[in-house]
């Protein structure tokens, strides 16, 4: 399900520890009107969502819980590459990728683990409790995602 502007704003705000007030202050509009994003009783304009964003230190993009095309993928991962020393190989009929300027291995060790508890949930008879338990373990994963290297 994806998630409202006011949502994803609140709740990375929370994520972040920081209050209504302290991200008003840092976008330079009143509390009032971060309660009314979060809320979703009004939306913010572009400039505004931009400021946001760089205060809570993410894309614009997350806020707005947009879905990423292949095309988008692969300018990111051009990006990234390009930021970091990226590397590709074919071996095996497999296309393998690294990054001479970039330690993934925290990311590795924490994916495997939410891949473990995905495979966790999956056991579960209930339906409705085993979607409960994959979204839990994708919430936790993004949270980590959010709050690594901040």
């Amino acid at each position: 399900m994806k998630r409202s502007v006011g949502e994803n704003i609140r709740r990375i705000r929370g994520l972040r520890g920081m209050s209504q007030k302290e991200l008003a202050e840092k976008v330079g509009v009143s509390n009032v009107q971060i309660n009314y994003y979060e809320h979703d009783a009004r939306r913010p304009k572009i400039d505004t969502l931009s400021r946001i964003a760089e205060a809570l230190g993410v894309s614009p993009d997350v806020l707005l819980g947009e879905e990423m095309s292949e095309k988008q993928a692969r300018k990111r991962l051009y990006a990234v590459f390009s930021r970091f020393d990226g590397q590709m190989a074919e071996i095996d009929g497999k296309t393998l990728v690294w990054f001479n300027g970039l330690d993934l291995g925290a990311f590795y060790a924490r994916y495997q683990a939410y891949k473990a508890q995905l495979a966790e949930a999956e056991k579960e008879e209930e339906p409705e409790r085993r979607e409960e338990k994959k979204k839990a373990a994708r919430d936790s994963f993004e949270e980590w995602m959010e709050l690594s290297g901040t």
